[in-house]
C-alpha cells in the first residue's frame, strides 16, 4: 500500500505545472493557425498538424460565440446583456471568421505578444464593425 501511495503521488506532482499553462498568447495561436492557412491552400498536412489547424478554428469560434453571448444573453434566464458589442459578425461563417483573424495575426506581428482572445476582438471588430444608428 506504501508503495502505491508512493506511485501516485510521484505521478501527481507535474500536475499543477500543467493546469498553471498561460493563457494564449497571439504567438501560439499563429503557430496553430499556420496550419489553416496551409489545409485552405491545399497543402496535405499530418493528422498532428489538422489538429492544430481545428484548435485554430475551434479557438476562433470559440471567442465568436463568447461574444455573440455577451451581447445576446437573453433577460428571460434573469442575466442582463453584459454589454454592447462593437462587433457586429452574426452573419459571418467560421471559415471567413478563421481567415479574417488569420490575416490580422499576418498584417500585426508586432502585436502577437497579446492574448489571443483579445487579437480575435480585435481584428473582427475591425472587420465588422458596428455601424451607429
Amino acid at each position: 500500500m506504501k508503495h502505491l501511495t508512493m506511485v501516485l503521488l510521484v505521478s501527481l506532482a507535474g500536475v499543477p505545472a500543467i493546469a498553471q499553462k498561460t493563457i494564449l498568447d497571439g504567438n501560439n495561436l499563429d503557430d496553430n493557425c499556420r496550419y489553416a492557412r496551409q489545409l485552405d491552400n491545399g497543402v496535405k498536412i499530418s493528422d498532428a498538424e489538422f489538429g492544430k489547424a481545428t484548435f485554430c478554428e475551434g479557438y476562433i469560434r470559440g471567442v465568436l460565440d463568447e461574444i455573440w453571448m455577451q451581447t445576446n444573453l437573453p433577460d428571460e434566464i434573469g442575466v442582463k446583456n453584459v454589454g454592447r458589442s462593437t462587433i457586429c459578425a452574426d452573419a459571418i461563417s467560421n471559415e471567413q471568421t478563421t481567415k479574417v483573424v488569420i490575416k490580422y495575426l499576418q498584417d500585426h506581428p508586432e502585436k502577437l505578444h497579446l492574448t489571443a482572445n483579445y487579437l480575435i476582438r480585435l481584428s473582427l471588430q475591425e472587420a465588422f464593425p458596428c455601424k451607429s444608428p
